[in-house]
C-alpha cells in the first residue's frame, strides 16, 4: 500500500496531512489520540477535481476514519 500520513505542531496548532499514493479508494483509520482538542478542520478530496472543507469532532476514541479517492489527500488542522 502507498500511504502517507504525516503531523506536525506549531505552537499549539497541530496539522495532520496525508495522500494516497494509488489509484483505488482507501478507507483509513487515522489514531488522532495525541491530539487534546475536540474538533478541528478537515479538507479532503471527494473526487480528483473536487475538495470538501467541513468541522470533524474527534470521537471519544481519538480514531477518524477517512475515506480518499484514489491519488486523494487530506489535511486536517487541530487548535489546542
Amino acid at each position: 500500500s502507498k500511504l502517507v500520513i504525516i503531523a506536525r505542531k506549531t505552537g499549539n496548532t497541530w496539522y495532520v496531512a496525508g495522500i494516497n499514493g494509488e489509484n483505488k479508494k482507501k478507507h483509513i483509520p487515522v489514531d488522532l489520540s495525541f491530539i487534546t482538542a475536540d474538533n478541528g478542520e478537515l479538507i479532503s478530496d471527494v473526487t480528483n477535481w473536487e475538495t470538501k472543507k467541513e468541522v470533524v469532532q474527534l470521537p471519544d476514541n481519538k480514531i477518524v476514519n477517512l475515506h480518499l479517492p484514489g491519488n486523494g489527500g487530506f489535511v486536517m488542522k487541530f487548535a489546542e
